[in-house]
């Protein structure tokens, strides 16, 4: 009964085209599609479902971990697609947060970079620095990556290593060899498969999201070294990732960390899917920070002046840095603040 029932969910989900599914005990299953969440089924799932269907989709260490934490993120595949579940207790019981990953990589010219590809093809000629793509959840930060690395692999021969929580967009092809690396399946934190990293010989490196002191700290420390990394944060802005970025070390290291990020931080991207009225397609609004090319963004991040950084990149036309409003506007769309 309950693999019928995830059956519908899915299916009912790709036949709407639906990013995310949302199931939650009591309650009809929801999906979003452009931005909007509605019903996807009349009746109500109920506790004994719902447990069934966590324990379907679970692998054995995320359920423990689960039971543990009362959360956990995860990957499932149905049919041609791939999805990453987030699973956590509430007031009402247990929930899921279900996010469709398209099995497709998007091309990096159908991404949507300002100045056509003058933006994209520097990025994927960086040898090494670090590269970091922004934005709240379901703005296509994955996407964006995804489309840069697999480019990369196409066009060059590299060892290319993913730890990711869960592996989102599956690599396939190319000329480079791909790692991809999950957390609970293959390597137990975000620590443990950076530290490893050291030892495994990438030259790219492709970390989920810096979520702590001592993943933002191996980040740099490989961008410093002579890796290309990426990685995401939740930041809206180019001043704000940066900030974010050097707060995730403790005060007394904040400075040299600064300093570093002025050294190796080549591109801050941050991104926005705009309008999210019913039944419109959304668009990509992308905020460039060409840092790399910026000796004034640069002395800014030395100095922490992070609020002055989008005024600044919205006067760098000349080398592809554009801000969020600026590249908005030629949509003809007006950024609220």
């Amino acid at each position: 009964m309950t693999d019928n029932l995830i059956a519908r969910i899915f299916e009912g989900a790709a036949e709407y085209g639906a990013s995310d599914i949302h199931i939650k005990t009591d309650m009809p299953v929801k999906i979003r599609v452009q931005g909007v969440l509605d019903n996807l089924t009349d009746d109500p799932v109920d506790a004994t479902q719902i447990s069934s269907i966590v324990e379907t989709l679970l692998i054995p260490e995320k359920m423990n971990e689960f039971e543990i934490e009362k959360q956990t993120d995860s990957s499932y595949s149905f049919g041609e697609n791939r999805y990453r579940v987030n699973t956590f207790r509430d007031e009402n019981g247990i929930s899921l947060a279900i996010r469709t990953i398209p099995s497709k990589i998007r091309k990096v010219e159908e991404v949507g970079f300002p100045y056509k590809e003058k933006v994209w093809r520097d990025i994927i000629g960086l040898k090494k620095g670090l590269v970091l793509v922004c934005g709240a959840t379901n703005s296509g930060k994955s996407t964006t990556n995804a489309a840069l690395i697999q480019r990369i692999n196409e066009t060059r021969g590299e060892h290319i290593l993913t730890i990711e929580d869960p592996i989102e967009y599956i690599y396939s092809g190319g000329q480079s060899i791909i790692s991809q690396r999950e957390i609970g399946r293959h390597v137990n934190s975000f620590e443990r498969g950076l530290e490893a990293a050291l030892r495994e010989d990438p030259n790219i490196w492709l970390i989920g999201e810096i979520k702590n002191n001592e993943t933002a700290k191996i980040a740099l420390q490989a961008a410093n070294s002579g890796h290309l990394v990426f990685t995401t944060l939740h930041s809206g802005d180019s001043g704000q990732a940066i900030w974010e970025y050097a707060s995730r070390f403790p005060p007394e290291e904040q400075e040299a960390a600064r300093k570093q990020l002025a050294d190796s931080l080549k591109y801050v991207l941050c991104q926005r899917l705009i309008p999210y009225e019913s039944g419109q397609k959304r668009t990509l609004i992308m905020e460039v920070a060409n840092v790399g090319h910026s000796s004034a963004v640069e002395n800014m991040i030395r100095k922490g002046e992070y609020n002055t950084i989008v005024d600044q990149i919205s006067r760098e036309k000349d080398n592809y840095s554009i801000s969020m409003a600026q590249h908005a506007a030629t949509f003809g769309f007006e950024l609220e603040e």
